[in-house]
């Protein structure tokens, strides 16, 4: 009975297209994104040639993991994928980072926790359960405190280092300066304390933070 156990293996496995990976197929691994981001992204990504911009996908592949029913998962791309979704791109190269699809529903969740590849809090950075994140890239909702992470960084204002959700953490520190209100109406005098704060002791155990000092090569 082996090699019918070996057939069903084989039958049931996971399989993906050599090259693409339908974007429709992916289910987020968080629930908010900022929206700047997405939408200076989907410019970006509209200004470009097809020989371009098949050029810029390869060099970021979205990052994916099977999980249980062979769902596809996405790690890693979030912002990348929904603004491709926006300037009509349908599919994007991938990168697997594993078949996980053997595991249980429980079990798949706690290897998404254990590897830090899950951020299990809202657009209002309220905590979640595995089982609300969205089941599509469309249903994430907009975090304006992440796009001012985004801003922030693109400034350089703090370091941007390879750490799991950085901006999500740094989203989160704004979040106790700024209030919604301030960063609505009133966005550059928000973007000021942002710089302020992010240069302070209060940000000093944030991923990624510079000193003043630092952020002006000075010594």
């Amino acid at each position: 009975m082996l090699w019918l156990f070996l057939w069903l293996s084989s039958v049931m496995a996971c399989t993906l297209p050599s090259s693409a990976v339908s974007l429709a197929r992916l289910r987020p691994l968080q629930v908010g994104v900022g929206l700047m981001e997405v939408q200076s992204k989907a410019a970006d990504v509209q200004s470009k040639s097809p020989k371009a911009l098949t050029k810029y996908l390869q060099k970021r592949p979205m990052q994916i993991v099977f999980g249980p029913r062979c769902e596809l998962w996405l790690v890693d791309g979030h912002h990348l994928a929904r603004a491709l979704l926006l300037a009509g791109v349908l599919e994007a190269p991938f990168q697997l980072l594993g078949d996980l699809s053997s595991l249980s529903d429980p079990e798949f969740e706690k290897e998404m926790r254990s590897r830090n590849w899950v951020w299990l809090f809202d657009e209002q950075d309220r905590p979640v359960t595995f089982q609300d994140l969205p089941v599509q890239l469309e249903d994430m909702k907009d975090d304006p405190y992440r796009s001012l992470a985004w801003k922030m960084k693109k400034e350089g204002v703090y370091r941007d280092l390879s750490e799991p959700f950085q901006q999500f953490h740094w989203a989160r520190f704004y979040r106790r300066f700024i209030t919604l209100e301030l960063l609505t109406h009133f966005p550059k005098l928000a973007d000021d304390v942002a710089r302020v704060v992010s240069r302070s002791s209060n940000a000093a155990q944030l991923p990624g933070f510079l000193t003043f000092q630092s952020c002006y090569g000075l010594r």
